[in-house]
């Protein structure tokens, strides 16, 4: 019987880092779909949330995507008129 690891194969490890990859990447993907298509964002918030997105692997789009939430449920509420 041959004991040796098949380099061929990927580990645990190697298949756990590239799911944590993957999903960095659809969250920045996710992060910048939702914040540029939020139309009451100004441009600097825009650029700001997307540099975000870019230089926090995690927290970037996590933090854009709950912004760009935030925002769209705001502006679809209707403005309540007091009497």
């Amino acid at each position: 019987m041959n004991d040796e690891v098949n380099p061929l194969i990927p580990t645990v490890w190697e298949a756990a880092v590239l799911g944590v990859g993957a999903v960095a990447v659809l969250l920045v993907m996710a992060a910048l779909v939702l914040v540029l298509s939020t139309k009451s964002f100004s441009p600097g918030v825009r650029i700001a949330l997307v540099v975000l997105a870019f230089a926090a692997p995690v927290a970037g789009p996590l933090v854009g995507i709950v912004l760009a939430l935030l925002e769209r449920r705001k502006a679809r509420r209707p403005n309540s008129v007091s009497p």
